[in-house]
């Protein structure tokens, strides 16, 4: 669960795949 976090915060950075990024948050968040 921690390792979405890292790619969630390094997804943001990275315009490589913004798509995977908003799922992975949206997972978070809830």
């Amino acid at each position: 669960m921690f390792v979405n976090r890292r790619y969630t915060a390094r997804g943001k950075n990275l315009p490589s795949s913004p798509q995977k990024v908003r799922p992975i948050a949206d997972n978070i968040r809830r």
